[in-house]
């Protein structure tokens, strides 16, 4: 759950002007959330960015839900696509 972030790269330009090439990564995290579909955590790696936005949404399911960002689930193969799926299935269950 990157929502579209990735690796982006660039100089480090001291004051002498000597480029050296460098990166820089998103801040991922290994988090655990809490769905109330499924009844219990699910573990995650999401950016901090994803997280507020979870937060934003009200949880982890409203967020796969009602998320614009659906064409990021679906490049994601398995891992958020799968746990779309089955946050809707345990959802239509109810």
């Amino acid at each position: 759950l990157f929502e579209g972030r990735a690796t982006l790269s660039g100089n480090n330009v001291p004051h002498s002007k000597h480029k050296t090439k460098r990166k820089w990564y998103p801040n991922v995290q290994n988090k655990r959330l809490f769905s109330e579909a499924l009844g219990g955590t699910v573990k995650v790696r999401l950016t901090t960015s994803t997280l507020r936005t979870i937060d934003k949404y009200g949880g982890l399911d409203a967020y796969m839900l009602r998320s614009k960002n659906l064409g990021a689930f679906e490049r994601m193969a398995g891992s958020a696509m799968g746990l779309r799926i089955r946050i809707r299935e345990a959802e239509q269950a109810k």
